[in-house]
């Protein structure tokens, strides 16, 4: 019997030589990910986020399949450096961030901001994120690019 499929995002642990590990919170132990399987991934880093297909076999041993990068929350980016985005809008004191580098809109103020100055849509700003104290993320220390 085949078990269902639904997907699962999980972190890259470690990868080199065209194979590696996936951590995720859904499996206990690390789950086996290799070029072979999936051909169509590039040279995964530790820390990316991967989103796949999990098989177990007959021996046991998770394994990774149909994968794919994934595109994480910006909440998963908080104090890992600085990104760059664009204003998606502005409306007076605030506004909203889009990037490659995450999922969704993100939030940024004049509070957590304050050498940014007057900024308008379709700007490029570089920023780094932090999760405020209601848990939100939120764009902080933006500067025009």
């Amino acid at each position: 019997a085949k078990m269902p499929s639904h997907r699962m995002v999980g972190k890259v642990k470690r990868f080199s030589d065209g194979w590696g590990f996936l951590i995720c919170d859904q499996v206990d132990g690390d789950v086996f990910i290799g070029k072979k399987d999936n051909p169509l991934i590039p040279d995964l880093v530790p820390g990316q986020h991967v989103s796949f297909v999990l098989s177990v076999e007959p021996n046991g041993k998770r394994c990774a399949g149909e994968a794919e990068i994934s595109i994480p929350p910006a909440s998963e980016l908080a104090g890992t450096g600085r990104y760059t985005g664009i204003v998606k809008s502005w409306k007076g004191i605030w506004g909203l961030i889009v990037s490659e580098s995450f999922a969704g809109d993100l939030f940024f103020g004049e509070k957590g901001n304050k050498e940014l100055g007057h900024v308008e849509k379709d700007q490029l700003v570089e920023f780094e994120i932090m999760v405020n104290a209601k848990g939100k993320a939120e764009g902080i220390n933006a500067c025009k690019c």
